[in-house]
């Protein structure tokens, strides 16, 4: 599918770091943002599964030659290693453009009194804790040169709840509530 040439001249050079991308939406979301840029784009990819983005950087390589492409072990849930990630990548890819906040786990359909407390933690920590971990140090990168784009992958449960979405659910409330913030303090900037 071709975007044209206005999308492409948008996304050209352009550094776009995606959270989740070894498979689902963080996937797809790659290969459009490849596509629409002609391959004119450096994408840093992040996900627990290596081998996966692994996978998909050579298939990007495959169809658009030109491409650049970084694959790097994230896990968001581990707040602690976002700024040591972001302190270690290479000049080329440094300067970060779009970020795309795509990681999320969903685990369990447990009624609320007996939801593990291991899948509480978990999805607060990766939905929630860890998007806002990595909005907070991309967020100077974007202040120092005065643009940047930043896309939070959210749900309709943020919206609509529905049973054994007890902990899923508010997580994507907060998410919501989270870019609401953000827009509404960044518009002026």
């Amino acid at each position: 599918m071709s975007y044209g040439p206005k999308a492409a001249e948008r996304l050209a050079q352009k550094v776009v770091l995606i959270t989740g991308a070894s498979a689902g939406i963080g996937e797809a979301t790659a290969k459009e943002i490849a596509d629409a840029a002609a391959g004119d784009v450096k994408l840093i990819l992040t996900a627990r599964r290596k081998d996966k983005l692994d996978s998909l950087s050579d298939s990007l390589i495959k169809q658009y030659p030109d491409i650049k492409v970084l694959t790097t072990e994230l896990d968001v849930s581990k707040t602690d290693t976002i700024q040591p990630f972001l302190n270690g990548l290479p000049e080329e890819f440094a300067d970060i453009d779009v970020l795309i906040n795509n990681a999320g786990k969903a685990l369990g359909r447990d009624d609320i009194g007996t939801i593990l407390q291991d899948d509480i933690e978990g999805m607060f920590q990766t939905n929630v804790l860890g998007l806002i971990a990595l909005t907070q140090a991309v967020l100077p990168i974007f202040k120092k040169k005065n643009s940047g784009d930043i896309v939070n992958l959210g749900s309709i449960a943020g919206r609509d709840s529905y049973p054994g979405g007890g902990i899923y659910c508010p997580t994507k409330a907060a998410v919501k509530s989270f870019s609401q913030v953000l827009r509404k303090e960044l518009i002026n900037t």
